[in-house]
C-alpha cells in the first residue's frame, strides 16, 4: 500500500495535469481568485473518496495535523465544501478518468457479502 504521503503527491500531480492539459473542464466562477489553486480541493476531495472516509471534518482536520506542508493554503471546512460542490463536475471526470487507468481484475473476484 502506497504511503498517504505519497497518495497525496501522486493525485495532486494527476489532477493538476489534467487541469492544465484541459482535460477536465474547470468551470469558471465569479468574485476574487481563491487562495488555493483548483488542484488542492479536488486532491483533498479524491484523496477522501479513494480512502473511503465519511466525515469531511474529521478527514480535512487529519490532512491539517499530517500534510499541511503539502497543502498550506487550504481554505476553511465550509469554504472547502463550497469549492468541491462548485468543481463536481470535474471530480467525477477526474474520477472516471482515474478509474479507467486501473489494471484489469484478473482474478475477477466478487464481494458476496450479504446486504442488511
Amino acid at each position: 500500500m502506497m504511503p498517504l504521503a505519497d497518495l497525496f503527491v501522486h493525485v495532486y500531480v494527476l489532477v493538476d495535469d489534467a487541469i492544465e492539459a484541459g482535460v477536465v473542464a474547470v468551470p469558471s466562477r465569479p468574485g476574487p481568485r481563491p487562495a488555493c489553486t483548483d488542484a488542492e480541493p479536488l486532491t483533498v476531495a479524491l484523496v477522501r473518496h479513494l480512502l473511503g472516509r465519511r466525515s469531511e471534518a474529521a478527514f480535512l482536520e487529519e490532512v491539517r495535523r499530517g500534510w499541511r506542508h503539502y497543502l498550506p493554503r487550504l481554505p476553511s471546512q465550509s469554504e472547502l465544501g463550497r469549492r468541491v460542490r462548485w468543481l463536481l463536475g470535474a471530480f467525477e471526470a477526474l474520477r472516471e478518468r482515474l478509474l479507467a487507468h486501473l489494471p484489469e481484475d484478473t482474478w475477477q473476484q466478487v464481494d458476496n457479502t450479504p446486504c442488511p
